[in-house]
């Protein structure tokens, strides 16, 4: 993804959840796990996008964490999946291997 810097970074997330409210899973949402993903996608690319490389790869990982997982709660909680995340962990952020080469150059 693009963040502020205008650099390109792979940012993998996992993501673990709980059913916190059975009616909610069964009853509002046909696909809550594509939900989920979907709503984390979009919280991650939010929050990465606001920062630069040196923060999302080093010194943020664990902020960009936080942050990622308690929006991504708020818009599962809107949507009514009945979903509550219980561990949201940044696996991997660096340079997409097309651009590492590229990248190593201009540091």
């Amino acid at each position: 993804m693009l963040i502020q810097d205008e650099n390109i970074v792979d940012v993998r997330f996992e993501v673990q959840y709980r059913i916190k409210d059975p009616r909610d899973f069964v009853f509002n949402d046909s696909a809550p796990a594509d939900s989920l993903r979907v709503a984390t996608e979009s919280a991650v690319r939010e929050i990465v996008g606001r920062n630069d490389m040196d923060f999302v790869i080093k010194d943020g990982r664990t902020e960009v964490s936080i942050r990622a997982r308690d929006l991504v709660q708020k818009i599962v909680d809107s949507y009514n999946t009945g979903l509550g995340i219980t561990s949201f962990n940044m696996q991997q952020a660096k340079e997409p291997e097309q651009v590492r080469a590229a990248f190593a150059d201009a540091v």
